[in-house]
């Protein structure tokens, strides 16, 4: 399931900004459609899974 930024933003509490660093930087999977990223919702959890522990 692919969720846009500000979504996933709000889904996780992290700022927009910072998870767009982790776009650029490879640690989230993600896709470009136009102006926005879409975001791998299950590889954004697992990430921030592996982040907490």
């Amino acid at each position: 399931m692919m969720i846009t930024l500000k979504q996933a933003a709000e889904l996780t509490g992290c700022s927009y900004y910072f998870l767009r660093s982790l776009c650029m930087q490879g640690q989230i999977k993600f896709v470009r459609s136009g102006t926005k990223y879409l975001l791998n919702k299950n590889s954004l959890l697992a990430y921030l899974g592996e982040v907490k522990s």
